[in-house]
């Protein structure tokens, strides 16, 4: 109704969007249903690319963001899928990179700094949440939370920081 036909506002098909995404995380979790929580992860994500007005919105794109992978971090305090928390930091990362590429300037760094530091925080702490519920999970922290994820997580981050240093002209070779 707002990509094709224009009858709704972006903020109001937006708002519809994360309606059904918390919806169906919510059923997931009720249902112990781990791929109703995949299905739920790729629409949050999809719904910022579904309702684009290709206008540069970074402080809506990224707060949602925080939000969604913040979400996905809650849910490991009821469920034990790492499967999910590791599906949002590859859907926060790709969103990142397509926004970086197309809207990204000079001007924004100190806001996209922050950002980028939240969720370096935000991933770093997967390990420590899975570790403080320990009813939530089956065994021992899985591989791909205890390890994978924190080791990319922190090569992304100083991925992004320096390709921003270096737009900035900053940056050093290594």
């Amino acid at each position: 109704s707002f990509e094709l036909y224009s009858l709704v506002p972006a903020a109001v098909a937006f708002c519809g969007m994360v309606v059904v995404t918390g919806a169906m995380a919510a059923l997931a979790v009720l249902e112990s249903a781990e791929v109703l929580a995949a299905l739920a992860l790729v629409g949050g994500f999809l719904t910022p690319v579904l309702v684009s007005t290709g206008e540069n919105r970074e402080v809506a794109l990224l707060s949602y963001l925080l939000l969604l992978d913040a979400a996905a971090l809650l849910l490991q305090r009821f469920r034990s899928w790492p499967r999910i928390l590791f599906g949002s930091f590859i859907g926060t990362e790709l969103l990142f990179v397509f926004w970086y590429v197309k809207f990204y300037s000079n001007d924004q760094f100190a806001i996209t700094v922050s950002f980028l530091s939240a969720f370096f925080a935000l991933f770093a702490a997967a390990p420590l949440v899975a570790d403080l519920f320990p009813q939530s999970r089956g065994g021992a922290t899985p591989l791909r939370t205890g390890v994978v994820l924190p080791v990319l997580n922190g090569f992304a981050y100083f991925c992004a920081v320096y390709a921003m240093l270096w737009v900035q002209g900053i940056a050093v070779y290594v």
